[in-house]
């Protein structure tokens, strides 16, 4: 979404935007020309849309979503720009003005912004012109009125307004279209449409680049359904889960596909991961129904590809009559998964616990406390890690000694590399008895030998100063004994010399 100056900046922005517009000369210079043509401000460089440049561009109003705070898109014969008009009247679509404002390079392209508006009257809105995706996700289209198709693989309501996702050749693009009382979402999903509005996009504000394209939609009757879903996708027949990707010659590429399997792990608000009896299968939706693992449901979504592997995406899901199952893991190697048997099963494996690190998640309004668990685990030359995104029953994990040998139960994800081969792979942990401590580490750890070592160390020093002090100690003592012998045998001395002296006497 376009986003202009902040708004701390905008009164300030206004002030000076005043005194530039002002018919009087600034420091004695005549005030340049405006730039009069949409065009022209758009394809200004960021340096010189940067000086603030006077800008005064009359055109029709083509977008003015509610969620923009009054910031519009308008457009002339030229093209289209954006005005950060914001916290100001928000003009409807159709609207004629004159907009009297500066130049600012915006967080991706050129804008209008501190504007003064005066309403002209209604025009019609331009002739939107036809495009090819490319061109859209390119971002050259933005803040023009373009049209282009797309296939619909979600739709919400989303502030008042739908928003509903879109791909064309490949690429995915969102457009909000105004809701109106007949309006279902659910209804238009797997839909073949056409949509004209104004190009925008999501984008990297610091850096100025571009993310992903997106369409603001001025009225309903521009969001134009050309061929709706044929049938209930719940009644087509069942594809087994290995062979969602595999070669069919009817492979509905663009139709919701029907799978059945049975629930090995969910992340609510992600998506959850399905078995049967062929394999398992990764499920993505943004669903909030909420199920438990061994329930038995069914799910219809659109067959993607992630890291190179496949994926149910846009997913919903439908519980079964039939009772939930007791879920038992495979028990698998390290050379099974290497060879990409087990993408999104559920398996155990076991392996020496290397590292342990926690960290806790960021939270919604509506969830608990969470923290992410990942034990680095080793087996045989192969490193790889079990994680858990639970918010209780998972303080065993911390408390788990460094060296143990464990053995964990949850659904294996691998990654492939662009040959095809697996270059890493992951366990997801969906319960707390999911790890189980095989074997402990012996009590002679290396932490343990440190710390002896280091007390060893210790009681040498202190032997050593004990040793040097008791040897200083004797050395004073012997200095003192031989003096004190001395001095006897010099007393000794003098006493004989007095006694030969009396006798001589």
């Amino acid at each position: 979404m376009h986003c202009g100056v902040p708004p701390f900046a905008i009164f300030y922005v206004r002030f000076v935007c005043i005194l530039l517009l002002t018919e009087a000369t600034v420091f004695g210079q005549p005030r340049p020309n405006p730039l009069t043509n949409a065009a022209d401000v758009i394809s200004l460089p960021p340096e010189r849309a940067a000086l603030s440049l006077h800008a005064s561009v009359k055109g029709v109003v083509t977008a003015a979503d509610p969620v923009l705070k009054g910031r519009f898109f308008v457009q002339d014969a030229t093209g289209g720009v954006f005005v950060d008009n914001f916290n100001g009247r928000r003009p409807e679509p159709g609207e004629l003005l004159e907009v009297d404002g500066i130049t600012h390079p915006g967080a991706y392209a050129p804008i209008i912004t501190a504007p003064q508006l005066r309403q002209l009257g209604k025009a019609p809105l331009p002739l939107a012109h036809r495009i090819n995706i490319e061109r859209l996700v390119s971002g050259a289209e933005d803040s023009q009125r373009i049209e282009i198709s797309g296939l619909v693989r979600d739709a919400r309501v989303d502030s008042g307004r739908l928003a509903v996702d879109l791909v064309s050749g490949g690429y995915r693009f969102r457009a909000y279209v105004p809701m109106t009382n007949d309006m279902d979402p659910q209804r238009i999903i797997a839909a073949e449409v056409r949509v004209r509005g104004t190009a925008a996009e999501s984008h990297n504000r610091s850096l100025r680049q571009f993310i992903s394209p997106e369409i603001y939609v001025p009225y309903a009757a521009d969001f134009v359904v050309e061929k709706p879903e044929q049938r209930d996708p719940f009644q087509e027949p069942l594809i087994p889960l290995k062979s969602i990707a595999q070669y069919h010659r009817d492979n509905p590429i663009i139709q919701r596909v029907h799978v059945r399997g049975v629930v090995t792990l969910q992340r609510l608000g992600e998506g959850l991961f399905l078995r049967d009896n062929t394999g398992g299968l990764r499920v993505q939706s943004r669903q909030l129904a909420a199920f438990h693992q061994g329930d038995v449901i069914e799910a219809v979504g659109f067959l993607g590809f992630e890291g190179y592997l496949p994926v149910l995406e846009d997913a919903e899901f439908r519980e079964t009559a039939q009772p939930s199952v007791a879920v038992r893991p495979v028990p698998t190697t390290i050379g099974q998964i290497i060879g990409g048997l087990h993408h999104a099963d559920f398996v155990s494996l076991s392996g020496k616990l290397m590292d342990r690190t926690m960290r806790a998640l960021p939270l919604n309004p509506s969830e608990a406390e969470r923290t992410r668990v990942r034990l680095v685990m080793q087996n045989s030359n192969t490193l790889f890690t079990a994680e858990s995104d639970q918010e209780a029953g998972y303080g065993n994990l911390r408390t788990i000694p460094i060296g143990s040998v464990v053995l964990v139960s949850g659904v294996c994800v691998t990654e492939i590399n662009s040959d095809g081969g697996v270059g890493s792979f992951r366990i997801l942990l969906g319960s707390p008895d999911a790890v189980r401590v095989l074997k402990k580490p012996s009590w002679l750890t290396p932490e343990r030998l440190l710390a002896g070592l280091a007390a060893t160390v210790v009681i040498l020093v202190l032997v050593a100063s004990w040793s040097v002090m008791v040897s200083k100690k004797n050395s004073a003592l012997k200095v003192l004994v031989r003096e004190k012998e001395e001095a006897q045998v010099e007393l000794q001395r003098a006493h004989d010399e007095l006694e030969g002296r009396v006798r001589e006497r």
